[in-house]
């Protein structure tokens, strides 16, 4: 609850200041590994469907819509893990926020993305996550070299009252 109300009384600014109803998403696995969820966090906001995507296959995608959490709006993380070429566990992180206010000011959208060795991103908290994601912006990078991972992810309008979310998660050559 209380972040819930840091965010219903946050006057932050950004580049984009948005109400927002929920968050449509779309994952990209560029990987040769399937990846599996390994945690997520509902800040505010449910995944519509009740759970996130378990498993995203090789090359392949994964979509979901996070409904907004009351006046909150769409604020969440997940973490999934898979294996690089060498056999080493890796994890991907991504977390979002969507918020909705009542009246201006609103927070702005914001994404954040981090990855590398699966033991190293299992040792991230929340709370952890949640002050990196309230530093970020619309748009986020990651890349961890000794795991060869990387992220990316954006967050921008879909229509005046939704989001769009969208990431990739690969290894680097």
């Amino acid at each position: 609850m209380q972040r819930q109300e840091e965010v219903a009384t946050s006057n932050k600014k950004g580049p984009i200041n948005q109400w927002q109803n929920g968050a449509v998403a779309v994952m990209n696995n560029q990987t040769q590994s399937t990846l599996s969820l390994d945690r997520f966090k509902n800040w505010a906001g449910v995944p519509s469907t009740g759970s996130f995507p378990q498993n995203i296959g090789p090359n392949s995608s994964a979509h979901f819509t996070h409904l907004r959490g009351g006046q909150y709006g769409s604020i969440a993380g997940v973490q999934y893990s898979g294996i690089n070429a060498c056999g080493v566990q890796c994890a991907w992180i991504l977390a979002w926020e969507a918020p909705v206010q009542d009246s201006p000011p609103c927070p702005p959208n914001r994404v954040y993305v981090t990855c590398g060795p699966k033991t190293t991103m299992d040792a991230l908290t929340w709370d952890q996550i949640i002050t990196e994601l309230d530093n970020s912006l619309t748009y986020d990078t990651a890349t961890d070299s000794a795991t060869k991972t990387s992220a990316n992810g954006s967050i921008q309008d879909l229509t005046p009252d939704t989001a769009t979310l969208s990431a990739n998660f690969s290894l680097l050559r």
